[in-house]
């Protein structure tokens, strides 16, 4: 542990805590993008899931389309939740 009375050695100048600062505000928008493309390849899928089965099915022949596609809103509904929470902590 260090003490919190101790100074920076010398070596380290203002320049290289700049470059560290700007280093972790990069990284973190980069997770950030990453999360949010994610997101949209994930949704993407699951709304491409929803309107298959709503347009190529017709209730006559597939009695549980209302059922499966409910069970579809589900994971999108909690990829959203999702989704909002790591964007909130990550805004912190």
């Amino acid at each position: 542990m260090t003490n919190s009375s101790e100074k920076l050695p010398s070596s380290v100048t203002a320049p290289d805590i700049y470059q560290a600062l700007t280093s972790l505000v990069m990284h973190s928008e980069q997770v950030r993008w990453s999360r949010v493309n994610t997101f949209l390849v994930i949704s993407s899928l699951l709304i491409a899931a929803w309107v298959g089965v709503l347009a190529g099915t017709n209730t006559n022949s597939f009695p549980d389309k209302k059922l499966l596609l409910f069970v579809l809103c589900i994971p999108g509904s909690l990829l959203g939740v999702l989704w909002a929470r790591l964007g909130w902590r990550s805004s912190e």
